[in-house]
């Protein structure tokens, strides 16, 4: 069928076009999906040394502001995430500075040591601009949300090209002991594609999401309800509210109490005399990384200005809401995890059949050629 010829050059072209870059993209995804336990280990991060239970809030956080350089004021904390756990107070400069402009401030929660000062620079960092924007900025950016549409076209080509006809599912999602050379890279390119669709689908959108959020929240509105799902409980603090009168600690506590079950997971600190608190609260029994519940607390008597709900948000929010945790493996467990990791490698798997399928057939075509030629 000449439509079904055009298409298998398309799909073939294409690939071999842009198998760097996806490979690129897909190996980089794999590391960053265990990024927070390598920068640990290349860190040398020091786990808490003392037991009992944690000091408060505003004690970390004045442990922090004197292990800064001066002129840093703190933006965020974030809890132990174990028992043996550091806390972490995040110290950014609102002026002009030479040097890092961002610390990241490790602090042993009960004796209040400093286990670590790290700057900006993260030993990851190349590796996640690498897969953000292939190293090149803004511009590379939107390459990589193109190729990531591109590579959802090829998906669905090869799905049209490698249905099975008559009925010949058991052939198609299988590799024959028979098959060598060219048709056995034909049939692993074909049933790695076939059973991974679903997987490659999910991580490519939801990658696709994160460059494009508002085409795809467009898209997402015409078949389901969207919303901010944002439930106000009392009208905001004024531009002219008076400076803070309430510490992170009340904060955190009638954030918790608007959220019962939830942990604190991040606390984001006012800056400005009218910013409101944002605590960040993982709900009961989800797992890290999933959707959190979001409350906002006036700074100046601790009440609840606004809560925001992942259960309870309209379907197409949810939707969009679970993009970025899906992407990274997260909010589903170690095991979703570990399949998302392996689904960086899918890239690479395809560009290594296809290549060699494309070489075998060009070796096959030579002989062809000068036989004709003679």
């Amino acid at each position: 069928m000449p439509w079904r010829a055009v298409l298998q050059k398309l799909h073939r072209w294409l690939g071999l076009a842009m198998a760097i870059p996806l490979v690129a993209i897909g190996i980089s995804g794999s590391i960053l999906v265990y990024q927070p336990e390598i920068e640990a280990l290349l860190a040398e991060t020091h786990a808490a040394r003392t037991a009992g239970s944690p000091r408060p809030i505003t004690e970390i956080i004045a442990a922090a502001r004197r292990a800064a350089p001066e002129g840093f004021v703190p933006l965020l904390y974030l809890p132990p995430r174990e028992d043996r756990g550091a806390a972490i107070v995040r110290l950014a400069s609102l002026q002009p500075t030479r040097g890092p402009r961002l610390f990241d401030v490790h602090i042993d929660p009960r004796s209040l040591e400093v286990l670590q000062l790290r700057g900006e620079a993260r030993p990851l960092r190349m590796v996640f601009q690498l897969h953000a924007n292939l190293l090149v900025g803004e511009a590379g950016r939107k390459v990589v949300g193109w190729l990531g549409v591109m590579a959802l076209g090829m998906a669905t080509s090869g799905l049209v090209l490698w249905w099975p006809r008559h009925g010949g599912w058991r052939r198609a999602l299988c590799i024959s002991r028979a098959a060598k050379g060219r048709r056995l890279w034909r049939e692993l390119h074909g049933a790695i594609g076939l059973w991974s669709l679903g997987l490659f689908v999910l991580v490519t959108f939801t990658g696709v999401h994160f460059v494009f959020p508002d085409a795809i929240r467009t898209a997402v509105a015409r078949v389901l309800p969207v919303g901010d799902g944002w439930r106000a409980a009392r009208r905001p603090a004024s531009a002219g509210a008076e400076a803070r009168t309430i510490n992170a600690d009340t904060a955190a506590t009638a954030a918790l109490a608007a959220a019962p079950g939830a942990r604190l997971w991040a606390l984001a600190l006012p800056v400005r005399p009218n910013q409101a608190y944002s605590a960040n609260l993982l709900p009961e029994r989800a797992s890290p990384g999933a959707p959190v519940v979001t409350v906002m607390v006036d700074p100046r008597d601790g009440s609840v200005v606004a809560v925001r709900d992942p259960t309870r948000l309209p379907a197409g929010e949810r939707v969009l809401t679970w993009q970025a945790p899906l992407h990274r493996g997260l909010g589903l467990g170690p095991v979703y995890r570990f399949v998302i990791f392996l689904s960086g490698l899918l890239p690479l798997l395809f560009a290594t059949t296809g290549l060699a399928m494309w070489l075998l057939r060009r070796s096959q075509a030579r002989p062809f050629r000068r036989g004709t030629e003679g």
